[in-house]
């Protein structure tokens, strides 16, 4: 009796094991990794051609940072992770797997670590790694994974739709596209837990997690919670500009110009985070309201203070776990009967 691995594959299973092999193949990485480096190349010199001439004759009055403003802003980039963390426990919730909260926010904050190796997909997949090394079921962690990436990029162009300036803006979108682009991107995240639960029913047993079905109400949980993400960071964004002295960005655009570059920069895979790409996206929608090289200033600090977000959280998770430990520790040695001498 043939096993399993002597089955040929037929179907979605395999057009996925031909994309596999069409990934691994060395032309297919060489030509990646060459239209990373040229598109990273590209965007770091659109962010140097507005820099320049700043550089040239620096003006310091004019890029003084307001303190309270930068602060605001970074403790706003430093809740976003822990936004993500209940996101991802949300997600494995949704497909049965009862997870600790604590342990989900420090997978997050581990797995923000290693999301800058070139590939959009390697924040899920290191969340999906790490619960797997833990959690009973690995394949319901990569559903997880693959969740995670549909809702966040699902969720920043939907954020960035409701909020996208009504002229004057690059994507210039009439109301009629506008608002039927969401209305389809809503539809879809409606339609997500029964779409990827008839898909993971049939794919093959080893990639296919005890259960199949996708809890409805804990996914949408989990969407709401992106939603929160975005707005969170659009206002850290916003604040972060108003220091810079652009006052004119404002909440709204802040949401909209943060979540367009940021999706953007997810999806060129071929850009580790998104490095540049974002930014020079970012320093494209300011000038509309910021001059140029406070526009560049602004968007090159995004980078810094969403990372710099990142490692306060991680920091922070990390000192409550240790603080939980002494107290565990602490609990257990007052319980112990003292010696009689």
């Amino acid at each position: 009796m043939p096993v399993e691995s002597d089955i040929p594959l037929t179907g979605p299973a395999a057009w996925l094991a031909r994309a596999r092999r069409l990934r691994r193949h060395p032309v297919t990485r060489g030509a990646m990794a060459l239209c990373g480096v040229l598109l990273v190349a590209a965007s770091l010199y659109y962010l140097w051609a507005g820099l320049s001439p700043w550089l040239r004759n620096p003006d310091w009055r004019a890029l003084s940072p307001r303190w309270g403003p930068l602060a605001a802003a970074l403790l706003a980039f430093s809740i976003c992770p822990l936004l993500r963390g209940i996101m991802w426990w949300q997600l494995l919730s949704a497909l049965g797997i009862r997870a600790p909260l604590p342990e989900c926010l420090l997978t997050q904050a581990r797995a923000n670590l290693i999301k800058y190796v070139p590939g959009g997909f390697w924040e899920p997949a290191g969340k999906a790694y790490l619960s797997g090394r833990t959690l009973p079921e690995r394949a319901a962690a990569g559903v997880a994974a693959l969740l995670d990436l549909g809702a966040m990029v699902a969720t920043g162009l939907a954020a960035a739709l409701v909020t996208v300036p009504a002229r004057g803006d690059m994507l210039s979108l009439t109301p009629a596209v506008r608002w039927g682009l969401l209305v389809l991107i809503i539809a879809g995240l409606l339609a997500t837990p029964w779409a990827l639960g008839a898909l993971v029913r049939r794919a093959p047993a080893r990639w296919r997690p005890a259960s199949s079905a996708v809890g409805p109400r804990r996914y949408y949980l989990a969407v709401l919670v992106m939603l929160t993400h975005w707005v969170l960071a659009g206002v850290g964004f916003a604040l972060l500009a108003a220091s810079l002295g652009g006052e004119g960005v404002g909440v709204p655009f802040g949401i909209y110009a943060l979540a367009v570059s940021a999706t953007a920069g997810l999806l060129v895979i071929v850009a580790p985070a998104g490095v540049g790409v974002r930014e020079a996206l970012l320093t494209r929608l300011l000038r509309q309201r910021m001059p140029l090289a406070p526009a560049s200033f602004a968007a090159i600090l995004s980078r810094v203070g969403l990372v710099a977000g990142e490692f306060i959280a991680l920091g922070a998770l990390l000192a409550f776990a240790r603080l939980g430990r002494w107290r565990a520790g602490q609990r257990r040695a007052s319980s112990y009967p003292s010696g009689s001498g």
